[in-house]
């Protein structure tokens, strides 16, 4: 079949659509351990397929919500807000919220896969279309059923569709790798500096964090690393080419950084920015409100300026241990250290930047932390390798996208 051969259809004739709805607050105990519930926000750990969620359902919020379960291999599409226009592919059962659109293909006449690729490609699209006049952008379900889409024959679909795949396949491959890397690195750290498993053996001393080994000190931030703010100016406007500016979204859950979609800004706005700090490789940013507490280690061979909301933490020469320090910040004793300082507001709660430095942390022995650091930095090193190799093949996709959906 000739690409002039393709047919347009609508997407009410391929698939049936269901808009997702969020359990009513009044009726309890509709959350619980069943089924994922999914929302936009949970794209942000997966690359295609989406396995899991923040929230479950319970038996009684699926019984509630029995018509807007979604099978295995459905197309969810968000359609509201600032997400517009992002897709991935339920690989289990599940529920998805009010913001998303969902597809559950009709197997004759269109591939999972291939409507997958279809909307990535139509995100500029989907978001002119959502526009309309309101204030909030939005496709509800009626409009997008209307949606035109552009098909081969089923054999071509899964043609495509496997080309690309292949690609996502590693990429995917590569996010599970990573998974299970962070999971090494913080049991490794739990282990060391929390549980103390290898020095049971050893005398232990109160501390305001607890027993410690004797010898190990209670100390904050700011006695081993420099905090420094963001400059507090207006956003500089963005550019095609140009100097890089880290904003909240390139933070990763995993304590690496996301540069798949860096914000550019000009040489004269970038000399500005980096007037109070310019982070390069070591350095870890740390948010202050939206996403509090959430934190990432710059790579190698990067540089940049920090955009608003956000503080940098570097290390002092007399405290070379940089793994030490990511892993340090991403445990869940320094959650609980960052939650006890946030500040309440009236809109938004936010960690004061004086604040950061007075993060507490146990502080082992300085044999005990390089050791550390040798353990524990080719693993994080790993990481940062699978995420540059998933920058490149996205790349790869996405320029084949192009092609094959043209």
């Amino acid at each position: 079949m000739s690409c002039n051969e393709w047919k347009e259809v609508s997407v009410f004739e391929i698939g049936h659509v269901i808009t997702g709805k969020t359990p009513s607050s009044k009726i309890p105990n509709q959350f619980g351990k069943l089924l994922p519930f999914v929302t936009p926000t949970d794209f942000n750990n997966y690359h295609k397929w989406v396995y899991e969620a923040e929230r479950y359902l319970s038996d009684d919020g699926v019984s509630r919500l029995q018509g807007k379960v979604l099978p295995t291999n459905s197309v969810l599409v968000t359609c509201i807000g600032s997400d517009m226009g992002k897709v991935a592919i339920s690989g289990v059962k599940c529920v998805t919220n009010q913001q998303l659109n969902s597809i559950i293909p009709f197997p004759k006449k269109v591939d999972s896969n291939f409507l997958y690729y279809t909307f990535g490609s139509m995100r500029g699209y989907l978001q002119q279309l959502a526009r309309g006049g309101t204030t909030m952008p939005i496709i509800n379900k009626g409009t997008f059923e209307k949606i035109k889409l552009i098909l081969p024959s089923l054999v071509e679909q899964k043609a495509i569709a496997h080309t690309l795949s292949c690609l996502d396949d590693k990429i995917e491959l590569n996010n599970r790798i990573n998974k299970t890397l962070e999971e090494m690195a913080q049991a490794i750290f739990k282990s060391w500096f929390v549980d103390f498993e290898p020095f049971q053996d050893g005398e232990f001393e109160d501390s305001e964090l607890g027993p410690i080994p004797k010898g190990w000190k209670v100390r904050t931030i700011g006695e081993i690393a420099e905090v420094i703010d963001c400059l507090h100016s207006k956003k500089p406007e963005r550019c095609q080419e140009g100097y890089p500016y880290l904003q909240l979204n390139n933070i990763r859950n995993d304590g690496l950084l996301d540069l798949s979609d860096i914000y550019l800004i000009s040489n004269s706005d970038y000399q500005k920015w980096i007037s109070r700090v310019e982070v390069s490789q070591g350095d870890c940013v740390i948010t202050n409100v939206g996403r509090i507490g959430a934190v990432a280690q710059i790579p190698p061979v990067f540089k940049a300026a920090i955009g608003r909301n956000m503080t940098s933490i570097r290390c002092k020469t007399i405290f070379p241990y940089p793994t030490f320090l990511i892993e340090c910040l991403l445990s869940k004793q320094m959650k609980n250290e960052i939650n006890l300082r946030t500040d309440s507001g009236t809109i938004l709660n936010a960690l004061n930047v004086k604040s950061i430095p007075k993060l507490r942390f146990v502080h082992p022995s300085d044999e005990t932390l390089q050791k550390f650091e040798d353990t524990v930095r080719p693993i994080r090193g790993a990481m940062e390798q699978n995420l540059e190799e998933n920058r490149c093949l996205t790349y790869i996709r996405d320029t084949l996208l192009s092609k094959l959906m043209s």
